[in-house]
């Protein structure tokens, strides 16, 4: 009996306290190089597509590189930091095979960790992937995790090279399936998905080079040019003329001699227009590619594709958490199970709350009052409301009087879509 006691109580502090072997540690056996960033080309993004999708040696690592340098652009900066703010804002609950929620083991999921695994989860779908190292549990949590860097993994194959140059068959490598590393990495997407990031690539490339041209235009005909004239034969007054030029702020100057003539030749009808629609042009397609729409992410919303916009978000953050939650029930759950960091028989769920807006949640009790009995306090529960005063007969006069205000600022709110 002593014995059991104590043999349960040692599993306890084993569970409540695992290291990752050292061994299957890839993240520091990885030969991390500092790279300066390169100005892309469409054909480097070609070349670099072609190596990802050899059939027997792929490797995506200057697709990796391509990738991370469209991820600081505005505009797919802007939509992947918004679909990360609007999950990493829902709650979630854990339930057991019944549904029933355990407040308990949700505290499993409260920590540093988890946000950053939810952020991981998302950018796979634009990268093609994530690989995890779940890293040591302590006190019966995972103290951190960590993204393996993607310029060193090869999903195809299932392995982390160890340098980040152009893979061979005889360079060291790590299978991450093999059975001393699969129960502590997680790898999220597709073997062979290359991600959103290579549809807009073509668009991302040339928006760049764009925004290049349009600095150009606007430094040669947006500023006044200055041309300073002297005798460019006498080596003072030439020094004296370009230190007083130069001095004179940032647009264009000269030194030429008094004969010298300078011409610049502008297209007929040439402005940045053309330039600032061509990147809207792209931002566009991009906005297309990542969301289904063109004008989902855009500053200007029209009245009439407002309501459409937004069920396209929700429907938009609905298929990211849906993917996530079977990640999360499939992959995650699992290996902290099997660490022991998580009791059995426990699942992830998004709370159902919020996918309704507070507008939809009043039209939908209007509809339901004629059939059901809900409380003041219920309704304003539901609808996040308090009422501070008593609330009237509803078939007295004052009752009415109520009702006819309240029904008049629904309307009015409903109409201008707050």
């Amino acid at each position: 009996m002593i014995k059991d006691v104590n043999n349960r109580f040692t599993q306890k502090i084993e569970a409540s306290h695992r290291k990752q072997p050292k061994n299957s540690r890839i993240s520091v056996q990885l030969d991390s190089v500092n790279r300066q960033r390169r100005v892309d080309e469409i054909g480097n993004w070609s070349r670099a597509l072609n190596l990802a999708e050899r059939r027997d040696d792929p490797d995506r690592t200057d697709l990796i590189r391509i990738f991370k340098n469209m991820r600081i652009d505005g505009h797919i900066n802007g939509i992947i930091t918004t679909l990360i703010n609007k999950v990493l804002a829902k709650d979630f609950l854990i339930v057991d095979s019944e549904g029933n929620e355990d407040e308990k083991a949700k505290l499993f999921f409260e920590s540093k960790w988890f946000p950053r695994y939810l952020t991981w989860s998302i950018e796979a779908r634009f990268y093609g992937f994530s690989l995890i190292q779940l890293n040591d549990i302590v006190d019966g949590q995972f103290k951190d995790m960590e993204l393996i860097d993607r310029e060193f993994v090869i999903p195809d194959l299932h392995i982390v090279k160890q340098s980040d140059t152009r893979f061979s068959g005889s360079d060291v490598s790590w299978d991450y399936t093999a059975p001393n590393f699969r129960d502590w990495y997680i790898f999220i997407g597709e073997d062979k998905d290359l991600g959103l990031f290579n549809s807009v690539a073509p668009q991302a490339i040339a928006k760049k080079h764009m925004f290049s041209a349009l600095w150009q235009f606007i430094e040669l005909f947006g500023m006044p040019f200055r041309v300073g004239k002297t005798a460019i034969d006498d080596p003072a007054q030439k020094k004296n003329m370009i230190d007083m030029l130069g001095g004179m702020g940032r647009a264009g100057w000269g030194v030429f001699g008094e004969d010298d003539i300078i011409e610049y030749v502008q297209a007929i009808d040439a402005d940045s227009a053309a330039f600032i629609d061509s990147i809207q042009l792209a931002n566009q397609e991009i906005s297309k590619n990542f969301t289904g729409v063109s004008g989902l992410f855009d500053d200007k919303a029209f009245v009439g594709s407002a309501e459409a916009q937004e069920r396209v978000v929700k429907e938009l953050i609905m298929s990211f958490t849906r993917t996530i939650m079977f990640d999360i029930d499939d992959g995650l759950i699992p290996r902290m199970q099997k660490q022991g960091a998580f009791p059995e028989d426990r699942f992830f769920r998004w709370k159902a709350d919020d996918l309704l807006s507070t507008m939809e949640k009043g039209d939908l009790i209007s509809r339901l009052l004629p059939m059901i009995t809900m409380t003041p306090d219920e309704i304003g529960k539901e609808l996040g409301l308090k009422f501070e005063a008593p609330v009237a007969d509803p078939d007295s006069p004052a009752g009415k009087k109520v009702a006819a205000r309240v029904l008049e600022i629904y309307n009015k709110t409903k109409k201008e879509g707050k």
